[in-house]
């Protein structure tokens, strides 16, 4: 997999972007088995909660208490699936870790790609906007301090905290689209999300700079974004008093990567008095994309070749080739036996002629000389010990074959013998395919019994459950399992299935 050129896809405005540690380029996705490709999330699109956990209990199934807190105090629905990612962070006033954990709808997510996709067939790293600050940090782009990132578009809208250059926690805004709303319910005003940004760019929220018919807007206005950034002041109180935070150096605010007059006013409400606001624009390019998908592209650049997967929220992982599954497995080795099997057939038929043809020479000359010389008789006697150390060897080879044989016949068991058979095997492989669950191993007992080794690559247990519940519905009188094992990647279990 190549990484030292990566392919960012934008949800924004429809692009791909190529970049290779120098220039962001407009690209098509052409190979993308070669390629390493992300993108990004919308942080709307991410359900976020925070909770304590006592320090001692940070090693006891820790992602099964980080899945339940989200269903049950996240508000998680419960039938749908989600991909789930936590931060741990160290609390400065208590003896307990905070866990910020961010759950996707993978259906609304799937949705949302589903064109892209069509190309790409695989997204190696989806990055949460939020985080993806620290690679300005990390590459030198800014200097570490307590920054505030404001972001509003039409349909994302939050505030990122960073504490000398790392994360510490962030807060959803309302969106353009959001405000468009509150400005027609509290004024006599209407307003679509292009002409509100029309509006904010050429008069801002100076009030000075609109008529008089106008003022109630601008009060409207005023009014949303006071909301705002009290909001964040709230924030970064809760901030100070949790994570030690200081006062706010620097406060990075954009509507779609441009500024707009009379926000500074609006600093005082975050206890600043001073003018510390700056662009939300940290890239010059020649052709104009998102500052955030910028910063998104080169966030997931620095993961791609640190081969850091941590917080990366993609549920489309590339397909593992033939090879690579268990059925791929079965038949390399069953071709690597049969060829074995072929050319040691030859050899040994090569070697055994050689040797008799030079046995018979010499029993001939040896008839004719009629043991004439001791020389003739000790060579005579030499081949036909080394023709025995052969014939010996060949008998061992052939046992070794026989073995082989026997791995093959164990092979072909596997193989479907009659109708019902055949179906076993096709529920199983359907009932795998729904829950996206892989076979690590499988072993056939008998005609009617087969042990398989599942993994649930979605690190969810439920899948292996729910895959043994779909079985016995459909009248497979025995479907066990000793235990459902997990760690931080997947669940494994051995499932017996009977018919």
């Amino acid at each position: 997999m190549h990484k030292d050129t990566i392919f960012y896809v934008s949800t924004i405005d429809n692009s791909v972007i190529r970049y290779y540690g120098k220039e962001f380029i407009p690209a098509e996705i052409k190979n993308p088995k070669k390629l390493f490709i992300g993108s990004r999330v919308l942080y709307q699109d991410i359900t976020t909660h925070t909770f304590k956990i006592d320090k001692n209990e940070l090693q006891n199934n820790l992602e099964t208490v980080i899945e339940m807190k989200m269903y049950e105090e996240a508000g998680l629905n419960l039938q749908k699936v989600y991909k789930i990612e936590y931060l741990i962070k160290e609390s400065q006033v208590e003896e307990s870790y905070l866990i910020e954990a961010f759950a996707i709808d993978k259906e609304k997510i799937e949705q949302k790609f589903e064109k892209f996709l069509q190309k790409a067939k695989h997204i190696d790293f989806l990055a949460m906007p939020f985080l993806s600050y620290t690679t300005l940090y990390k590459n030198d782009i800014l200097k570490k301090a307590n920054d505030v990132f404001i972001y509003i578009s039409d349909d994302e809208a939050y505030a990122a905290f960073y504490k000398d250059g790392e994360y510490i926690s962030s807060k959803s805004l309302p969106t353009l689209n959001n405000i468009a709303k509150e400005v027609q319910k509290y004024s006599t005003h209407t307003l679509e999300s292009e002409t509100l940004k029309k509006l904010l760019f050429e008069k801002g929220l100076v009030k000075e700079n609109y008529d008089v018919s106008e003022y109630d807007l601008c009060d409207t206005l005023q009014t949303v974004f006071s909301n705002i950034f009290t909001k964040i002041g709230n924030v970064a109180i809760h901030n100070r008093n949790i994570y030690g935070f200081d006062q706010i150096e620097r406060v990075f605010f954009a509507i779609d990567d441009q500024n707009i007059k009379g926000i500074e006013e609006f600093l005082k409400l975050l206890g600043i008095e001073k003018n510390i606001l700056y662009k939300h624009s940290f890239f010059n390019t020649k052709n104009r994309y998102n500052q955030l998908d910028l910063i998104s592209t080169l966030y997931i650049y620095d993961k791609a070749k640190e081969e850091d997967n941590n917080n990366n929220l993609t549920i489309f992982h590339r397909k593992k080739s033939f090879f690579k599954k268990e059925i791929g497995k079965i038949f390399s080795f069953s071709l690597a036996s049969l060829l074995l099997f072929s050319l040691f057939g030859l050899y040994k038929h090569y070697s055994v002629s050689l040797l008799e043809k030079e046995y018979e020479e010499l029993n001939t000359k040896y008839t004719d000389i009629q043991n004439s010389t001791f020389t003739t008789k000790e060579r005579i006697r030499k081949l036909q010990k080394q023709l025995a150390s052969l014939e010996k060897e060949l008998q061992q080879r052939k046992e070794k074959i026989n073995k082989i044989g026997n791995i093959m016949e164990e092979i072909t068991k596997l193989e479907p013998k009659n109708q019902k058979y055949t179906k076993m095997i096709i529920d199983i492989n359907n009932l795998l395919a729904k829950y996206n669950l892989e076979v690590e191993q499988i072993k056939q007992k008998s005609q009617n019994e087969l042990t398989l080794k599942i993994i649930s690559q979605e690190n969810r247990r439920d899948t292996i459950a729910k895959f043994m519940q779909d079985l016995i519905e459909d009248s497979y009188k025995g479907v066990t399992t000793a235990e459902i094992t997990g760690n931080a990647e997947a669940y494994t279990s051995l499932i017996e299935i009977k018919r």
